[in-house]
């Protein structure tokens, strides 16, 4: 049964569960969080909830005022001609493989901590000035090791993403002399 526009799904892989919000042709779905966090998720990976379950969204209003509040904030602010250069990178495993089943722990987080380290190469090539980091919640595991490997830069700081557009799931990377 294919998933439909509204419809209340739980993740496969990870704890938590969403309504439906959007559907890509790249084979995900946009998913609003009980968190009222708008996450893009591959199709293959979520499961229709029967509709009996209670799936109360209590922030969803309170997230929608803020995002509300951010975006007329964010018009107000003058247009500059310098464009940031940004690049982003999604560690969540299912991004960096199509099959991780049989893959221990340690070597999802092993495959992770490559593609980040790639990406931080890449970002230092190419001079850009941010690089974002979605690691995700989950236990916080993959979150700790990405913020203990960012120490052995230089010229970098490191805080948390934009709330707003990434939740608590990831990290900014900021680098200067560039």
């Amino acid at each position: 049964m294919a998933l439909q526009i509204g419809d209340r799904v739980t993740f496969l892989n990870e704890a938590g569960n969403g309504i439906v919000r959007a559907l890509t042709v790249k084979g995900k779905a946009l998913v609003e969080t009980a968190d009222g966090l708008e996450i893009e998720y591959p199709l293959k990976y979520l499961v229709k909830m029967p509709d009996e379950t209670d799936y109360s969204l209590p922030h969803a209003n309170e997230q929608a005022f803020i995002r509300g509040k951010l975006r007329s904030e964010n018009k107000a602010k003058k247009k500059t001609t310098v464009r940031e250069k940004i690049l982003e990178i999604d560690l969540h495993i299912y991004e960096l493989t199509d099959n991780h089943r049989g893959l221990s722990n340690a070597d999802m987080l092993r495959m992770q901590l490559q593609a980040f380290k790639r990406k931080m190469e890449e970002a230092q090539r190419k001079r850009v000035q941010k690089l974002i980091v979605i690691h995700g919640v989950g236990e916080g595991v993959l979150r700790s090791e990405i913020r203990t490997a960012l120490r052995q830069y230089e010229n970098i700081e490191v805080l948390d993403a934009d709330y707003a557009k990434y939740g608590r799931g990831a990290t900014e990377v900021r680098f200067f002399g560039v």
